[in-house]
């Protein structure tokens, strides 16, 4: 039975991608996920990253969820000064704004744990150069 469920897990991509939304003015916004994809041993930790750039300031940064043929659902939100933890759903979000990079760690993976997840920041305001 374990053996089937690891196989059937490494069949599911853990995927993600991003989706990019500004309230800035500048183009030169960008955020873009580390991996394009991950595979995961059930029952492992996994960490989902993206790098994000920006000329204005960091609003916050969201995570969404989206499953083969539902609406994409909201996860959880973080600044880049804080963390947020949601236990109920094993997930731990933290931004790190020296380099730029939010995190996402899904603890103690299952195979229901495969889908699709966006990463996004919001920005407010341009530097003006």
């Amino acid at each position: 039975m374990k053996q089937t469920k690891k196989k059937h897990l490494k069949k599911n991509l853990k995927t993600f991608e991003t989706l990019f939304f500004s309230t800035g003015i500048s183009f030169a916004d960008t955020i873009q996920p580390l991996y394009s994809e991950k595979y995961v041993v059930e029952g492992k930790n996994v960490t989902l990253s993206c790098n994000y750039s920006t000329t204005g300031t960091v609003d916050s940064l969201q995570w969404y969820r989206q499953y083969l043929g539902a609406k994409p659902e909201f996860l959880l939100q973080v600044n880049e000064y804080s963390s947020k933890s949601e236990p109920d759903l094993r997930l731990y979000s933290k931004a790190t704004k020296e380099i730029k990079r939010v995190d996402l760690v899904i603890s103690s993976a299952v195979v229901s744990d495969s889908a699709l997840y966006y990463c996004e920041f919001i920005s407010i305001g341009c530097r003006s150069t």
